[in-house]
């Protein structure tokens, strides 16, 4: 160990020692770009004093001044930048031809029409913080044309920004004629009126909205399906399909299956409710009752998600099934949750909606919509 350090000592600085290289020069002399220096000195001084970045930054800049390396970025950088121009050509001949301008308008939200897609949601409760909290969906306003967003609530001071907040007064709030609901569950019945019934509770639906979209407080529609796709750049196309749909189908409703209660008895999916705790027992019991002594009763039918769906508002057939639906939900003194009696009146009705959506996963929004708010509700658990 004596003998290296006194070795190390001896050997010549920069300084002092004028055959030794103190910048590495590297030359190439294999396809690989492999670096050699001049001399075994400039070698041992390179690899001792110059750090590693340094000898890094020097191979980067051989590379690149390489003829052929020049020549594949500039290629690189004029193919990258005619893509995301054509890109953006593509996506505003898209967006004009989704939304064509009409004269004497300057913005968007300013263009409304008889084939506005309205986006609906109700929220109900006693108090703010026990509620979900919609999403901003102001976005929407500036980058989508014919939409409109409408929420119904009792509150007041709920926050909703880009919304048409609609407030209902709290003693318009009816029960479902049972006994032991608490003023909360009052409130859970009333948030679906206008979620079925907004082609009548709600002011100008029918003169303005070719296709009413509801969707949980929490959601919010997705804003784009796909960034590579200039064709398909926001999911603004898929619900003016939506709207054909609904305008073409003989009920008027587009809904999107539950598929993992396919082949379930009722009996089985109501006790679910209790141990999820989404309703009593005492309302699970009620509703079996009355269920089970109607003359077109199945056990087995096709429960549909209810989080979110669409409908023709000016379509007499859904009108008049919404609101059979209506009179006995608030009458027949059941469940708090509107599937199951909506899936018996789709029985009732022989009514199978189009398909809404088949892509993405379904219960979380498929390919339509997003958690854009909060849960309330206790993550919508309402039975402590």
């Amino acid at each position: 160990m004596l003998m290296a350090r006194n070795r190390w000592q001896q050997r010549p600085t920069p300084q002092t020692n004028v055959n030794v290289i103190t910048a590495a020069y590297p030359y190439e002399d294999d396809r690989y770009g492999s670096y050699h220096y001049h001399s075994e000195s400039s070698r041992k001084y390179d690899s001792k004093y110059t750090s590693f970045f340094q000898c890094q930054r020097l191979k980067l800049k051989h590379l690149f001044s390489r003829p052929s390396v020049k020549r594949l970025c500039s290629f690189s950088v004029l193919v990258i930048g005619t893509l995301f121009f054509g890109w953006l050509v593509l996506t505003n001949s898209e967006r004009r031809r989704l939304c064509p301008a009409s004269k004497g308008t300057s913005t968007v939200s300013s263009r409304i029409r008889k084939d506005d897609v309205c986006f609906v949601t109700c929220i109900f409760g006693k108090s703010v913080e026990e509620v979900d909290q919609p999403a901003n969906v102001e976005w929407y306003m500036t980058h989508w044309c014919n939409v409109q967003f409408i929420l119904v609530t009792n509150l007041p001071t709920l926050p909703a920004q880009g919304w048409n907040k609609i407030v209902q007064p709290t003693s318009e709030v009816p029960s479902n004629n049972n006994s032991n609901n608490s003023q909360s569950t009052d409130f859970i019945v009333k948030s679906r009126e206008a979620k079925f019934l907004g082609w009548k509770v709600l002011p100008n639906v029918q003169e303005q909205c070719a296709a009413v979209v509801y969707m949980d407080g929490y959601l919010q529609p997705k804003k784009r399906s796909s960034w590579w796709n200039p064709a398909s750049n926001s999911t603004l196309i898929k619900f003016r399909n939506i709207v054909d749909q609904v305008q073409n189908h003989p009920w008027g409703l587009s809904q999107v299956k539950q598929a993992y209660f396919n082949g379930l008895p009722t009996t089985t999916i109501l006790q679910n409710l209790v141990r999820d705790r989404k309703d009593t027992a005492e309302h699970v019991n009620s509703t079996l009752s009355w269920l089970q002594q109607l003359d077109d009763y199945q056990d087995v039918v096709t429960y549909y998600l209810n989080k979110y769906f669409a409908y023709n508002p000016r379509n007499v057939n859904y009108q008049r099934m919404s609101s059979w639906f209506w009179q006995h939900y608030t009458t027949y003194g059941g469940l708090w949750r509107d599937q199951p009696l909506w899936a018996y009146t789709l029985h009732h009705f022989n009514c199978t909606p189009a398909v809404m959506t088949s892509q993405g996963v379904i219960t979380r929004g498929g390919d339509l919509f997003e958690k854009g708010g909060t849960l309330g509700w206790d993550q919508h658990i309402y039975v402590s």
